[in-house]
């Protein structure tokens, strides 16, 4: 289709012996870079009727029809799709055969165009997908799947007539201008680049070219020419300049001009500023710099001149037949000879669960299922909880840790829209067998709102119902096709006798598994169960008591926290353990270097999800570092909102490098904290917080803190008062304070959590009966 393609590598294919079909360009949409010269005479041993059939069929932006598909699976071996993931897509849907997808560059990531087109499941599930590169930077930027199945990348020539006029610049007379090439300016893509050209770089001496649908009334535009006038500009002008900026992009015009023995300026970050790979005569960093090389150029500075050409040598020989065809030869023939599997395994995926083999094939380790659907805060679905993104990487944390210290077998449930992000985190612990994901929404993989599975539940058909309604139709179908989803989820892991415990995680994020029949352990991060204590509803709060009180385990990662859940929720201590996760770090452990010295610090414990409350507390802070500039104020538990706000208040008083926000808790080190604070400061809503609504917890921290306790409402709004007040308390505190935030418990807590241990044993109950705690 691509008219340099169909001149290069499409021949090169038929001169090593393959008969090749290569469709005509009939699309309804306009491709300047299109060959519309089809060939009707190539060289064919299809069926007459077949190649008739062919011949007259839509292959790019068009679904295929049945029969198309038929006679694909039938009379071919192999498919290359090149360039666009738009006419991958039919290829992926319907041929069961190998595929190689033939890249040479892109604007934007093709992996996130794969995966917005539902493509994703149908390619990691092939077992005969190839991608071929024409170089390494292309995909550096691709996702780890799209890279893993990346062969070694193989160079595409120039137009072999450009080789005829190999440098042959030299011995010409040279016009005063400057190539530039804008084809197609009435597409909006290419206008956004001539409108540049106009705005940065008005210069006369300019000259853009390439082919143009119509006239565009502008005496700087050369407008379409045939090949040999083209070349016969390159020659005669003074040089060229490659204007574009994109990363995995190089046009071939700037490649065709140096070799024809032509001088090549070009725009910084470019893939062909990538090839150059460091400060070259050519390169113009800024637009004055580009400009002044163009007019030495345009003046015939020999000097100047012969450095660019000798800094070109290289990148040329890049599109060079003579470098090109071994390496295509070895390469496309290891493909269509053999039929080789993809680079990587491919994965199975059926009614939503996506693993290397089925399932997990013969029984042996209990299987624990972690629930993992989050939307990200802020989608609109399940706004009123805004910290599903840490609870997200929390919760793979905790996956990880069980991956590595246990040979428990896990299912992780996700949207089919985090599928591949999963993938590559876990691809090994995938390849092993020890890791399935189950995709709730996994009509979604294929791109289509699929009826359902076989089945008679309600839920079942409901979803038949609500899952052929456009998603986008109302919010409130949107939620409740999510809430079937998720319901339906939740009811195949009750259903699967392999699954032996669930574990759900965070507070208010699941309230529908309160209604679990299997053994659930409730997993409460350090940095989660702080901030819903402060700021979660009255609902989120009874959910999270529900199912705390349901679990056979409440699992968290901090040791400081186990005695305060224990509290907090009525529970046993031995219902509560803890565990390290792999890969947590301690974020307070930069700021206790800082507060390690004599530098005194304020601790604020919850402001909450009070502005105002900490707008107040930071204008303050600000008059305190007058007097004490080394003071440093630590601010706890937040919502994600307030804090954002927060921080430009303190960005406008210019206190932020004095200041640090915990958006992620550590409450092993809180005591630490209360012990240390040379003041405490407390909000008006302080006490208001608990999961089980106690205010008992922050009436101890108030009794133990003392004449340190300064209350934010003390001062109604006047910032010199409460200031004072802060200052007072900096003067008068003690070196040291106890700390009986938490009621100890009878048993210690293990200094290295048990909490893997503990779980493992709560799944294998003695008497083999019920482990349901409620």
């Amino acid at each position: 289709m691509h008219v340099v393609l169909t001149r290069t590598e499409l021949p090169r294919l038929r001169e090593l012996g393959y008969e090749v079909f290569n469709p005509p360009y009939i699309a309804p949409v306009y491709d300047q870079s299109a060959n519309l010269d089809w060939d009707a005479e190539q060289p064919t041993t299809l069926p007459e009727e077949v190649f008739r059939i062919l011949s007259t069929t839509n292959f790019f932006y068009a679904d295929f029809s049945p029969k198309i598909v038929d006679i694909l699976n039938t009379y071919f071996d192999v498919i290359i799709v090149t360039i666009t993931p738009v006419w991958l897509e039919p290829v992926l849907r319907h041929f069961h055969g190998p595929i190689i997808y033939r890249i040479y560059g892109q604007h934007g990531h093709l992996s996130s165009d794969i995966v917005d087109r539902k493509l994703w499941a149908r390619l990691v599930s092939h077992p005969n997908f190839h991608i071929v590169p024409f170089c390494d930077q292309v995909v550096e930027d691709e996702a780890p799947w799209f890279r893993a199945r990346c062969v070694s990348s193989v160079p595409y020539s120039l137009p072999l007539d450009t080789f005829k006029h190999r440098d042959t610049w030299l011995s010409h007379g040279h016009s005063r201008t400057i190539m530039v090439s804008v084809p197609n300016i009435h597409n909006p893509f290419f206008n956004k680049m001539y409108q540049h050209l106009n705005a940065v770089y008005p210069d006369p001496f300019i000259r853009i070219y390439g082919v143009q649908r119509a006239d565009v009334g502008d005496p700087r535009v050369v407008g379409s020419l045939d090949r040999a006038m083209l070349i016969r500009h390159f020659q005669q002008a003074a040089g060229y300049f490659y204007s574009y900026r994109d990363r995995n992009v190089c046009y071939l015009p700037p490649i065709e001009m140096m070799t024809v023995g032509g001088p090549v300026l070009f725009a910084p970050g470019s893939l062909l500023h990538r090839f150059f790979g460091c400060d070259t005569p050519g390169l113009g960093k800024t637009p004055d710099e580009t400009r002044t090389k163009m007019q030495w150029l345009c003046q015939g500075d020999a000097p100047f001149v012969h450095e660019i050409l000798a800094s070109q040598t290289e990148v040329r020989k890049l599109y060079d037949p003579d470098h090109v065809n071994p390496r295509f030869d070895e390469v496309m023939q290891a493909l269509l000879d053999s039929a080789p599997p993809s680079p990587v395994p491919p994965l199975s995926i059926r009614a939503g669960d996506v693993s290397a083999a089925d399932r997990f094939g013969a029984a042996g380790e209990p299987v624990i299922a972690c629930l993992g659907h989050l939307h990200p805060s802020g989608t609109g679905f399940w706004a009123e909880v805004p910290h599903a993104d840490q609870v997200r990487e929390q919760l793979r944390l905790l996956v990880d840790t069980l991956l590595a210290e246990t040979s428990c077998r896990l299912i992780l449930t996700s949207y089919a829209s985090d599928l591949p992000t999963l993938c590559d985190r876990y691809s090994g612990a995938v390849a092993e067998g020890r890791l399935a994901f189950h995709a709730i929404d996994h009509e979604q993989l294929d791109g289509r709102q699929d009826a359902v599975e076989d089945r008679t539940d309600a839920v079942a058909l409901m979803l038949e119902t609500v899952v052929g309604i456009d998603p986008g139709t109302t919010p409130a179908t949107e939620r409740l096709t999510d809430a079937l989803f998720r319901l339906r989820c939740l009811q195949r892991l009750v259903d699967d006798p392999e699954v032996a415990a669930v574990v759900v995680p965070g507070a208010g994020l699941f309230p529908e598994a309160v209604s679990l029949s299997k053994p659930s352990i409730l997993f409460l991060p350090q940095a989660i169960a702080t901030l819903s204590a402060a700021t979660a509803s009255p609902a989120v709060r009874l959910q999270t008591a529900l199912l705390a009180r349901r679990a056979i385990l409440l699992l968290t990662d901090a040791r400081g926290m186990v005695d305060w859940l224990a509290h907090q929720l009525d529970l046993p201590p031995a219902r509560v353990a803890w565990v390290p996760l792999c890969g947590a770090d301690s974020p307070l452990d930069g700021f206790l270097e800082q507060i390690s010295g004599t530098a005194p610090f304020l601790y604020a414990p919850t402001s909450g999800s009070n502005l105002d409350e900490q707008a107040l507390l930071l204008a303050a802070f600000s008059l305190l570092l007058e007097t004490h500039p080394t003071a440093r104020l630590l601010v706890g538990a937040s919502s994600p909102a307030v804090e954002a706000e927060a921080r430009q208040v303190a960005a406008r008083l210019g206190v932020e490098g004095s200041v640090l926000w915990l958006s992620v808790a550590d409450n092993r080190l809180e005591r630490l904290l209360f012990e240390k604070a040379a003041a405490l400061c407390i909000g008006s809503r302080q006490g208001a917080g608990g999961f089980a609504g106690s205010s008992e917890a922050p009436g101890h921290r108030k009794a133990a803190a003392g004449i340190r306790t300064v209350g934010l409402g003390i001062a109604g709004g006047d910032i010199d008062m409460l200031a004072d007040a802060l200052l007072a308390a900096l003067r008068a505190a003690p070196g040291a304070s106890p700390d009986p935030i938490w009621p100890e418990s009878d048993q210690s807590v293990p200094p290295h959590g048990d909490g893997v241990a503990r779980l493992l044993q709560a799944m294998r109950p003695p008497d083999g009966g019920r482990t349901d705690a409620g």
